[in-house]
């Protein structure tokens, strides 16, 4: 009940910041204006209700991931597999190995195309370096009936309301998959 107060205070709800994965979002420096709007939301008895952040965030964990790397502090190579089987865990066992989120507009379209589009998340294996730069297979892109859908994997605390300080450990990281339109981002 306090986490539905507190939506309802701030409808964008809890959102990774510290500890969160180089190639996640969430930077606690992008400005509140650029967070995604709240009509996004759905009216549902559910009690997750977190939303995407929006693009320019991720350029500066994108940038901040750079920086790190460059002085020498990057993923070791079995910590990003880890984190890369865990990630496809969760695509593939959606809502046992982490959360599932579909926006709005996903939920607007007809079951058949929702149960379509989670399918293609599921078997999504079109990672390259251009849309996974670092490994994870946290993200992905495709089309589905001429609309362009966006998938991304971000990582949480068990109590969800910061990014976890280790994507790597199933125990202390909730992992939350959200499938959105593309134009909803």
């Amino acid at each position: 009940m306090a986490a539905d107060a507190a939506l309802a205070k701030d409808p964008l709800g809890p959102r990774a910041r510290k500890g969160q994965a180089a190639s996640g979002f969430g930077s606690p420096t992008a400005p509140r204006s650029a967070a995604v709007p709240p009509k996004m939301l759905r009216a549902t008895s559910e009690p997750l209700r977190l939303l995407p952040p929006a693009l320019g965030e991720a350029k500066v964990a994108s940038a901040d991931a750079t920086q790190n790397q460059e002085k020498g502090n990057a993923m070791s190579n079995t910590t990003t597999s880890k984190i890369a089987e865990l990630n496809d865990l969760c695509r593939k066992a959606m809502g046992v190995a982490g959360k599932l989120f579909q926006t709005a507009g996903i939920d607007a379209l007809p079951l058949a195309d929702q149960s379509a589009i989670r399918e293609k998340v599921e078997m999504f294996d079109a990672f390259t370096p251009d849309n996974d730069p670092h490994g994870e297979r946290d993200f992905g892109a495709f089309s589905h009936n001429g609309e362009r859908i966006f998938w991304k994997i971000d990582y949480y605390d068990r109590s969800m309301t910061k990014g976890s300080e280790d994507p790597s450990d199933p125990t202390q990281t909730v992992r939350v998959l959200t499938i959105m339109l593309a134009s909803e981002y």
